[in-house]
This record gives C-alpha cells, structure tokens and sequence, in this order.
C-alpha cells in the first residue's frame, strides 16, 4: 500500500514538471510568446502592435497587450482648462477662447485603405463637453467651421466621422486658408500615413495668452486665431522622425516646405511640450531637427 502511494505520487509530480515546460523554451528561459515585459513610461514601438487606436481611456486595456499607451502621445495643457477624451481623438479646450489649443489622434495605413464612410452630418455640440463654442457661433461670420482632425481622416467608421463634427474639433478658418493651403496639407499627410504605416498627428491654433481689444471675435466669445499649427511623428522604426508646420489663417500659394519648422519653435510658440513621455535624448533629436528631405515629395513641390 505504501508503495503504491510513493509511485502515484511520483506519478503526479512528473506530470507537474512536464506540465511547466510548455512555459519554458529550449534554453529553460521563459517563452517570449507567453512573456510580454512593459517598460513604464516609453511607449512601445508602434511597428510592432496593433494599437485600436482608441484615445478614450489612455490604454488599450487594464495590461500590456502589446499596444501603445497612446497617452504617451499626449501633449501637456498650457491655455486648455479642459481635456476632451473620444475613442478616436482627444482634446485640449481653452474655454476663454472657446478654441482647442490641440485636437491630437492618429493616422494609420489600415485606416486610409478602409471602405470610405459617407461624408454627413452636420457639425454639433461634444456630448462630453459644455462651454464649447456653438456651430451657430460662424454663422455669417466669414468663417469657416475648419475641422483640426479632418473629417477625411476619420471616413473609417461612422464613430470616428460622428466624433470630428464635434465642435471641441473645431476652430474659426478663414475659407481661403481651410480649403487651400490646409487642405493640401491634410492630403499631403495622408499620403504619408499610407506611406509609413502609422502617424501621430497634434494640430491646433496658436492661441494668445491674453484677450485684448484687439482680439478678433465671432459669435459669443469665439477667438479668430491668427496662426495655425500641425505636428507630425512617425514614431516607427528603422527611421523615427518628426516635422511641424505653422501657417498664418489665410490664403497662400507658396508650396508647404515654406512653412516647415521644428517641433521645439512649436512648443516655444505655445507653450505646450508635445511628447513629454519619450525619452529625453529621443525627444532632443525628433523635435529639435528639421529634415525635410525624409518627409516623402515635400521638396518636390
């Protein structure tokens, strides 16, 4: 009987230990297809997940899945007393001016290559949100109500084109400027997206620190900005880079790498610090270089 239980026992123990080596590799290292370590506070490189792109919660999920902690894209607030979280953009609103100091989201090749969604609907108040200005606010104003995340960008689902007629999306642009020089941006972007797989992109006005009497003004309290703003990371390897662009609100046919700046002169601009969450020596190369010629066709204008 007593032999009996010493073999049983055995028995089981072996098939313990069998049992444990599904977790181990040949080498008796653990698997790296069962272990996935996370490095706080270093978004992991985009080129190697598959990021849902959702900018609601600041994570895919409550682990590591294998997806961008997109709020490591994040920019700070400087003017923007609220901070606005959709599943596919966030903002930062200055309720003063009733502008976004940033619409930030991200631009991916899947996303481009989807089936298009109809481009309708009208522009209207954010669920999320009270102390927005009003789409009534640019009626006969002159204005354009010019999208900071393009409608064009977001034709992917129904979710993400209800989200950028939201008005914490939206900012006084003059016609000429919204349709022109903007918009042949905005294209310009999307071919890159294509082109590169996966970009982040924060676009704003630049807004004043102070209200004056000379602050141009729509409907209730809306500032008119006289300068507008978009920055672009493509934070993938072999080659990670960034560019930014500042535009006047108006009219212009000079050809876009005119109006390339770096990150850094951005950030003096507005006070805002863009990609706190890198790591210094990442964030001194991505954002204090201009190199033009790495951005596809943009000298070949």
């Amino acid at each position: 009987m007593q032999k009996t239980f010493y073999f049983i026992l055995f028995f089981s123990l072996s098939l313990g230990f069998s049992s444990c080596e599904l977790f181990f590799d040949d080498g008796g290292n653990y698997s790296s297809e069962d272990i996935h370590p996370v490095q706080p506070n270093i978004p992991n490189d985009p080129a190697n997940n598959n990021n849902n792109g959702d900018w609601s919660n600041g994570n895919n999920s409550g682990g590591n899945t294998g997806g961008d902690k997109i709020a490591d894209y994040l920019p700070t607030q400087a003017l923007g007393d609220q901070l606005v979280k959709h599943k596919f953009y966030s903002a930062s609103y200055s309720t003063k001016h009733k502008n976004p100091e940033w619409v930030a989201y991200e631009l991916t090749s899947s996303r481009l290559r989807s089936p298009e969604v109809e481009r309708r609907g009208s522009f209207k108040s954010d669920p999320a949100f009270s102390g927005e200005a009003k789409s009534s606010d640019y009626t006969k104003s002159g204005y354009d109500r010019g999208h900071l995340a393009p409608a064009h960008d977001m034709n992917f689902s129904e979710k993400a084109m209800e989200e950028s007629f939201y008005m914490t999306n939206v900012s006084p642009q003059t016609p000429d400027f919204n349709r022109g020089i903007w918009k042949k941006l905005e294209n310009r972007v999307r071919e890159w997206g294509e082109k590169e797989g996966r970009l982040y992109i924060v676009t704003g006005p630049i807004l004043r620190k102070r209200l004056s009497s000379r602050t141009e003004k729509i409907g209730d309290g809306v500032s008119v900005p006289r300068e507008f703003y978009k920055v672009i990371l493509d934070y993938q390897s072999p080659q990670k880079k960034g560019i930014a662009f500042i535009f006047d609100n108006e009219s212009s046919d000079k050809p876009l790498y005119r109006f390339v700046v770096s990150i850094d002169e951005v950030e003096e601009r507005t006070g805002l610090d863009f990609f706190p969450k890198l790591p210094k020596s990442e964030q001194q190369v991505l954002e204090g270089n201009v190199d033009v010629q790495s951005w596809a066709d943009l000298m070949e204008e």
